[in-house]
């Protein structure tokens, strides 16, 4: 309980799922949270003024969170999928998903600076293009799920396109398109 009330559960598998399963990921966005601030500094410290090193840092965190996830099944390829698992998805395993959403932030926020808002058509696309691409990477993994865990190249990247295409997907909704404002309307 102490564990989980300290967002500390991740530290070990068996204290991971004790309560409830999908709790396992409050830590990760806990300690994303924590590192937000330090990233924000590396930010200021590249003095870069139009804020391409949001770019810079959000494109290192994908590369960084990709080659986590296969550095870390190279260790724990023989072990249960539970323990497979658990290894590769912690913060620093997911560190991409966090970095995609800094940079369709970072679109976002720019494009209100420069202009107006996206236009209809393109908020229209990335709208469809973010439903679209999170059903085929869902369909894909269903064709891939008896050799995902063991180490199918989709492993590696499915969390990295979903995260893309459910940014693509926010990010065409807030603009408000006419497809947004008939699914949210």
């Amino acid at each position: 309980m102490l564990a989980h009330f300290l967002f500390l559960q991740n530290f070990r598998q068996s204290d991971s799922f004790a309560l409830n399963a999908v709790y396992w990921t409050l830590p990760t966005e806990f300690g994303f949270y924590l590192m937000l601030p330090l990233l924000a500094w590396l930010a200021h410290r590249m003095r870069r003024d139009d804020g391409r090193s949001w770019i810079v840092l959000g494109t290192l965190m994908v590369v960084f969170g990709i080659c986590w996830r296969a550095i870390k099944f190279l260790g724990v390829s023989d072990a249960p999928i539970e323990t497979r698992a658990f290894t590769m998805l912690q913060l620093p395993g997911l560190v991409d998903q966090f970095g995609i959403g800094i940079l369709f932030a970072w679109c976002h926020v720019r494009s209100r600076q420069i202009g107006p808002r996206l236009t209809g058509r393109a908020s229209d696309a990335l709208t469809i293009l973010g439903l679209v691409g999170t059903l085929l990477v869902m369909a894909t993994l269903e064709l891939v799920f008896d050799q995902y865990w063991d180490g199918h190249p989709f492993l590696f990247f499915s969390y990295t396109l979903m995260a893309v295409f459910m940014g693509a997907f926010i990010l065409g909704t807030a603009s408000g398109g006419r497809v947004s404002r008939w699914l949210f309307g």
